[in-house]
């Protein structure tokens, strides 16, 4: 689990640095609220994501669902044989 999760977050930043290196640029103030939350609430990153929510007066308590769970937090039920 931890591994995916290392590799999910190894390519996002190889994408964000591809789009940055080639002169694109993310513009958050385009990604919708829910978007922008789901982003905030399942990642370390998400500092812009914050800024852009802050400067619309929104937050993320409607979209708390959006959340998953740490491996921390998944209950596993195996049965011994």
């Amino acid at each position: 689990m931890q591994r995916r999760r290392i590799r999910k977050f190894t390519i996002i930043i190889l994408a964000a640095a591809s789009l940055t290196s080639c002169g694109a640029s993310y513009d958050v103030s385009e990604v919708s609220t829910m978007g922008l939350c789901e982003i905030v609430l399942n990642y370390d990153f998400a500092g812009m994501q914050v800024e852009e929510l802050a400067r619309r007066g929104e937050d993320c308590s409607n979209f708390m669902h959006l959340r998953r769970p740490v491996s921390s937090e998944v209950n596993v039920n195996v049965e011994q044989q």
